[in-house]
């Protein structure tokens, strides 16, 4: 790419402006560190106090992924690298950040999703099938308790039959299901080609909610890689 290609390239300037977001967010490490369970529990009120008094998600970002940052360091041991922090940032802007197997797709997501669950209008991850929905709402319920969210999950109908769960860590079913409770949904599943329910659909209580796509949609679609889909408004 010539020198003046990359000048005018938009995907370029995307990642420069994305790349001063996570200094800010990096900037804010040790005032975060600092905090105690309960000081950093707070933040999610004072966040959402804010956006009532007129700021922005946008406004709220580097301080709101400060603050999972530090949560996912004490909760889970994970603390999301800078690359990570950068893919939250395109994912929360709607644009595609393509990560590979094991590269942290299901960590980075945490951060959006905290940070658009704080409107209290919910924020959903679409992953390709009903164990990884379960699982990640396992690894990560964690990080969402610990800032005062609810975690749920809603599963394609297939497999154990069950269409939702709530994360609620120490609760335990005998044929050996850990951490998810099983709760009815809220509404009947929408047909998939709209992708995802509104977040009416679901509890309400239920910030963050793993939503998994029936087998059969993944072969049909273009794509049949383990991918992750994330969007702010359905």
């Amino acid at each position: 790419m010539s020198a003046l290609a990359s000048l005018f390239d938009p995907t370029r300037r995307d990642l420069k402006r994305a790349e001063r977001l996570v200094e800010q967010t990096s900037a804010l490490d040790e005032r975060f560190q600092a905090l105690t369970n309960e000081l950093l529990a707070a933040q999610t009120s004072e966040f959402r106090r804010r956006l009532e008094e007129g700021e922005t998600v946008d406004d709220l970002l580097p301080e709101a992924f400060a603050a999972v940052r530090e949560a996912a360091r004490r909760t889970v041991g994970e603390r999301p690298f800078d690359v990570q922090v950068l893919g939250a940032i395109m994912l929360h802007q709607g644009k595609i950040a393509e990560m590979r197997t094991g590269e942290g797709k299901t960590l980075t997501a945490t951060l959006a999703l905290y940070l658009n669950g704080l409107t209290g209008r919910g924020a959903h991850l679409v992953t390709v099938n009903d164990y990884l929905a379960r699982r990640d709402a396992t690894w990560y319920g964690p990080i969402y308790r610990m800032l005062g969210f609810k975690v749920g999950v809603i599963q394609s109908g297939g497999g154990r039959g069950l269409p939702a769960y709530l994360y609620e860590p120490g609760y335990h079913e005998a044929d050996g299901l850990e951490d998810l409770r099983p709760v009815p949904a809220a509404k009947p599943m929408p047909p998939m080609s709209s992708m995802a329910p509104t977040a009416s659909s679901v509890s309400t209580t239920c910030a963050t909610t793993w939503w998994s796509l029936p087998s059969s949609w993944c072969r049909a679609s273009s794509t049949t890689r383990s991918w992750t889909r994330w969007t702010r408004s359905w």
